[in-house]
């Protein structure tokens, strides 16, 4: 079957936000690891075969380097998701392939509540809705220095 440019360009785009995701996941997994070897009092392996147990101090410094990373991978992924769906979307209009199904037409209001919320720009806190104010990307603190082991 033949894709356009434009729908191998999608296509690219959602595999390349699954990488950020498992790579964000993935962050998430590794804090969570430091966190239990921390309160454990477990050494950890840093690499190249290095052991080191994490001080509390120090496990939550790595824990909120993680957490920063993990927000910088997924910044920019509701976004992308919802313009790589309104591309892919258009490209299938303008080459004639319509669902047999139309869903009802939105208002303007419901259109932009609508791509608000599925770019991420609105949250449910509290059991109320919130606009997300979009924090500017930081830059990464380094690596916590951990004690070494043996």
């Amino acid at each position: 079957m033949y894709h356009s440019p434009v729908i191998r360009a999608v296509y690219a785009r959602i595999r390349q936000l699954a990488h950020l995701a498992t790579d964000a996941a993935d962050h998430l997994i590794d804090a969570e690891d430091i966190l239990i070897h921390a309160q454990s009092g477990l050494p950890m392996e840093l690499g190249d075969g290095f052991l080191a147990v994490p001080s509390e101090q120090d496990a939550r410094q790595e824990i909120g380097r993680r957490f920063t990373l993990v927000s910088e991978l997924t910044a920019l992924g509701a976004f992308d998701a919802v313009a790589s769906a309104e591309q892919y979307l258009a490209e299938r209009r303008h080459y004639g392939y319509l669902p047999e199904h139309q869903p009802p037409a939105l208002s303007r209001t419901q259109s932009s509540t609508l791509h608000a919320i599925a770019r991420g720009d609105v949250t449910i806190s509290d059991g109320r809705p919130t606009t997300a104010a979009r924090a500017s990307a930081s830059a990464s603190a380094p690596s916590a220095p951990w004690k070494a082991v043996g």
